[in-house]
């Protein structure tokens, strides 16, 4: 199924919760960091404990602007963050920043991956969470893979 902005979903039906990028990326559980090195050419995080952060470029969505993270541990995807952004390009810098805005993305966020067909939960395969966190000031959603 093709949603706006050229982003594709798997289905919850499966089991498993699946994203295609549209940098060519699969984003699944089992998914090789070599994959998102080789087809995003994003540089790596180190973390210095074996976790390693991967950016994926930012890609229009039906609701905004989706900004992704892919941690892997030991090469191993691990967790995803998910943040769609307001699509006005000179309202995404901390010189615009609000708590009602980044409110707003949560909730963005939260229904563009509802219309995909994943909402907030624990399944057997990942748990799916939506917040905002004051500490940080940023609001996204993460999926954290039960491996």
């Amino acid at each position: 199924m093709r949603t706006g902005g050229g982003m594709r979903e798997g289905t919850m039906l499966s089991g498993e919760f699946v994203l295609h990028h549209p940098c060519g990326l699969r984003i699944a559980r089992g998914m090789d960091e070599k994959q998102a090195a080789s087809l995003c050419g994003s540089a790596p995080e180190e973390m210095g404990n074996g976790f390693v952060w991967r950016h994926l470029p930012q890609a229009p969505v039906d609701a905004g602007v989706l900004a992704a993270g892919l941690c892997f541990y030991r090469g191993d995807l691990v967790t995803v963050s998910l943040r769609v952004g307001n699509a006005k390009p000179d309202t995404d810098d901390w010189k615009s920043w609000t708590e009602a805005e980044e409110r707003e993305c949560v909730r963005r966020t939260g229904k563009w991956l509802r219309g995909l067909g994943y909402k907030p939960g624990n399944y057997r395969w990942c748990e799916i969470c939506l917040g905002y966190d004051p500490r940080s000031g940023s609001g996204s959603a993460v999926v954290r893979f039960h491996q």
